[in-house]
């Protein structure tokens, strides 16, 4: 088989999606004219300018339109967390959490405390209701952690989690299109 050197044609092609006014670009050709080839050399030739994501529609061949759209999204984002494009967040310390959680929450905080105040600072022969505004203060308190808890969970968890929840969600509407 005879070598076809496609290099003008590459740096045509670059330029074509270098240049300002361009934001779409449909490429396309006949069975057995090289696309695949044409793309993995200019893929070869500008990793350096360019992030690449292949996707191959024969894997979508027997699904249902409405199922083509998602497992692209499944795909994309598995190839974004191989790449290391999305990767996992660091680890925020509780204690600065804790600082944004007061911050981010301190009205509903002082609003839980105020609400105890006058049975905790009754006379003295208001054990009883003292008693019971403590227990429900302890029971604030313990619904504020719980909601801290949930807090801590939706800021630490990244893109990459959310990236992996989906990948785990559309992985198994994959499987389906195999086993039907």
């Amino acid at each position: 088989m005879e070598y076809i050197d496609i290099t003008e044609k590459l740096e045509e092609f670059y330029r074509h999606l270098s240049a300002a006014d361009v934001d779409r670009t449909i490429f396309s050709a006949k069975f057995g004219d090289g696309k695949t080839e044409f793309l993995h050399q200019f893929k070869e030739k500008y990793s350096d300018e360019y992030t690449f994501y292949t996707l191959y529609p024969v894997n979508y061949q027997i699904a249902p339109n409405e199922q083509i759209m998602e497992y692209i999204k499944r795909d994309l984002l598995f190839q974004l967390i191989l790449n290391g494009t999305l990767t996992p967040n660091i680890e925020i310390p509780d204690s600065i959490l804790l600082q944004w959680y007061v911050n981010e929450n301190s009205f509903n905080i002082l609003k839980d405390i105020i609400k105890f105040a006058p049975s905790i600072l009754g006379s003295g022969n208001q054990f009883v209701a003292v008693l019971k505004g403590v227990t429900e203060l302890a029971e604030s308190i313990n619904n504020q952690c719980k909601k801290f808890k949930e807090f801590k969970t939706k800021i630490t968890e990244g893109d990459f989690e959310k990236a992996v929840k989906i990948i785990e969600k559309l992985s198994l509407k994959v499987r389906e299109i195999y086993t039907n």
